[in-house]
């Protein structure tokens, strides 16, 4: 059983690898006033059939909070910002007065381009939101917007969908939630909880028929600490920012970890969607100037043969920290692309 499991990991492991870094495609601007001026983050990537463009959903930071940008692209190398589509609240009382980083629904099929999904035929986006200023600072809960447009406007639902209970698995947060919609129902994943605060950030997970209502799964978290074949440790302080597809019989998913590489995306593989098996393996390395902090943040998608990864590259120079976004390949694409060097 054993050497099946490593077998499968292997299989899995070499469908989608990108040993190829082609460096930064977004950055944040720079320019005191906009809504990403500090850094981007988040990428969710997906393909408009009736423009034969590609676009990106990002987060960006302008020192007060987050707020959600959109991105397109003819090549999937060469991204143009379009501004921002979802914004903070505007009252004083708003329960994501502070923050509304966005994080598109999309349909995906290993081997096609991802698309976007629609509810009562709408788009919809998970939010996270919070109420009190600073960085990621306060209860941190799940909001749901719909569009009927892509660039909007996106109207939101009044209150937080999904709000972290009070015990020791969330503390007070829920971050990133990827949304896996199935059969007209939606499974979601999502990392709950506070390191920051001497606590952990894993991986926990929650069922809906209309976005609006969720159950959480009532073996979370599904991913946590583990520790490898050497007896190191992996996830023992954060499992995070996933996403979920099928690569044949087989649920994978891509997702963010603490590793004896550091910071860096890695892998999980299950038969049902809840029990789930590291593999141990780093997708991603700490191995180039933009993103030897942290490589981490996974979007990952085939299209045409060509398997690509969009990922959160974070580099640290004395006290300034940089967040970009940047992409890996499994082939070569084109020169390579550092925006982030000149930043540094």
């Amino acid at each position: 059983m054993i050497g099946s499991v490593k077998s499968e990991m292997q299989a899995i492991y070499d469908e989608i690898k990108t040993p190829h870094e082609y460096g930064v495609v977004l950055s944040g601007s720079g320019n005191e006033g906009d809504f990403d001026s500090v850094l981007v983050d988040c990428p969710h990537v997906f393909r408009m059939p009736d423009d034969n463009c590609w676009y990106m959903t990002y987060v960006g930071h302008d020192g007060v909070g987050y707020r959600t940008g959109l991105a397109r692209s003819k090549d999937l190398l060469h991204w143009e910002k379009l501004g921002m589509i979802l914004d903070m609240g505007s009252s004083a009382g708003a329960w994501d007065r502070h923050n509304a980083g966005g994080y598109i629904v999309r349909d995906q099929s290993w081997g096609n381009a991802p698309t976007l999904h629609k509810h009562n035929g709408k788009y919809v986006m998970l939010y996270l939101g919070s109420s009190e200023p600073g960085y990621e600072n306060g209860t941190i809960a799940i909001g749901l917007a719909t569009a009927s447009c892509i660039s909007g406007p996106w109207e939101k639902h009044p209150d937080p969908v999904l709000t972290p209970l009070d015990n020791e698995l969330e503390r007070g947060a829920i971050w990133k939630i990827f949304v896996l919609p199935i059969d007209g129902h939606y499974v979601s994943f999502f990392p709950a909880g506070k390191f920051a605060d001497a606590g952990h950030e894993w991986m926990s997970m929650a069922y809906s028929d209309d976005l609006i209502h969720w159950r959480r799964e009532e073996s979370n978290p599904v991913l946590k600490a583990s520790l490898d074949q050497g007896g190191r440790a992996w996830g023992e302080r954060q499992t995070g920012d996933c996403e979920v597809v099928r690569i044949g019989s087989t649920w994978v998913m891509v997702y963010f970890t603490d590793s004896p590489y550091g910071i860096i995306d890695s892998f999980a593989v299950s038969k049902d969607l809840v029990h789930w098996t590291e593999s141990h393996i780093p997708l991603r390395l700490r191995n180039q100037p933009y993103n030897c902090t942290f490589a981490h943040k996974p979007c990952l998608f085939k299209h045409n043969g060509v398997v690509y990864h969009y990922y959160n590259a974070v580099a640290t120079s004395g006290s300034k920290e940089t967040r970009t976004i940047a992409l890996a390949a499994s082939r070569e694409l084109g020169p390579m692309i550092n925006r982030a060097a000149d930043s540094l």
